[in-house]
């Protein structure tokens, strides 16, 4: 049983040792390459703006591939497509660029709500805290002051709650989208690559 445990650990540890490396151009931005081999796959087919928006599922694959990158490193996303050429490049950089700035607004407003949220649970879990003490001094019935008791750290729990594991989450993901927006976007021709096969000049570097 031990031994199992053993080996199962010693192949975690392998995995996380391996996914501690990424791979950077040459200034030293951590490198995302996305091979789209059909160039319409990376936009929503629900768009009728003509603004290509991102695909659902392609915003997904960006996200979990820069979570792999440390977040003080910039981003250069590699795009291979088939018939590359500039325009399709603008296109890209335009739909990546609107993308993530929506969301940023979006995170901003949550931010926003969050701060406002927070106050408001404070001065709640305050004015609750202040009648459980004076019912406490006036040695009112037992009921009422674990009741308000129970009230103030019910909010004052929800103030740590927003403040300290809530909010730096969506600062988090609002940092890894300010990334996207500031990402450099090349596109290649399309070819199938082996892992081994890296573009020349590129540097593996470890987390």
């Amino acid at each position: 049983m031990f031994r199992k445990f053993k080996q199962i650990r010693k192949l975690e540890n392998s995995k996380l040792a391996d996914d501690e490396f990424y791979e950077t151009d040459e200034n030293d931005r951590g490198i995302i390459d996305v091979g789209a081999e059909n160039y319409d796959d990376i936009f929503s087919y629900y768009d009728l703006n003509g603004e290509n928006v991102l695909d659902s599922e392609f915003s997904e694959f960006l996200d979990k591939k820069a979570t792999a990158i440390p977040q003080k490193v910039e981003l250069a996303l590699h795009f291979h497509v088939k018939d590359a050429n500039e325009e399709k490049c603008e296109e890209i950089d335009k739909a990546i660029k609107n993308n993530y700035k929506r969301e940023l607004r979006a995170i901003n407003r949550q931010l926003h709500r969050n701060s406002l949220n927070t106050i408001y649970l404070l001065a709640m879990g305050l004015v609750a805290f202040g009648i459980y003490i004076l019912l406490y001094l006036l040695n009112a019935y037992f009921i009422a002051t674990y009741i308000f008791d129970l009230i103030a750290w019910v909010f004052l729990w929800e103030v740590v709650n927003n403040h300290f594991i809530v909010r730096p989450k969506m600062q988090d993901r609002r940092l890894q989208m300010y990334r996207f927006v500031r990402a450099d976007i090349e596109v290649f021709e399309y070819e199938k690559k082996s892992r081994d096969n890296h573009k020349k000049g590129r540097i593996l570097k470890k987390g």
